[in-house]
């Protein structure tokens, strides 16, 4: 696929067929849903929702891409491994005695 663009191309265009079918199914399943079905309809259609957010730039949720306000979101890098020793300096001697307990 990464040699020939052709291919590359009609990849992508299958690709997105299948999210356009995947959001249209959506439809359908809220359409046939009624008193009896209402909660197994709902998992269906929100288990394509969140494939199709997560493969297709087109339905990805906009609220946190496109933030530009104050309340955008915040990047978190979290790093992998041991904690470095941490050496505790002081500069005076610490001679506090332990309170005692009142009785």
């Amino acid at each position: 696929m990464y040699t020939d663009e052709s291919f590359a191309r009609l990849i992508s265009r299958a690709r997105s067929a299948g999210m356009d079918s995947l959001a249209m199914e959506t439809l359908e399943l809220a359409d046939e849903a009624d008193e009896t079905n209402y909660n197994s309809q709902k998992l269906k259609i929100w288990a394509r929702q969140w494939l199709c957010s997560k493969l297709s730039p087109r339905y990805r949720d906009k609220g946190l891409l496109d933030a530009t306000d104050s309340n955008a979101p915040t990047e978190l890098i979290v790093r992998w491994g041991s904690a470095k020793p941490r050496d505790i300096k002081t500069t005076e001697p610490i001679d506090v005695e332990p309170n005692t307990l009142e009785q």
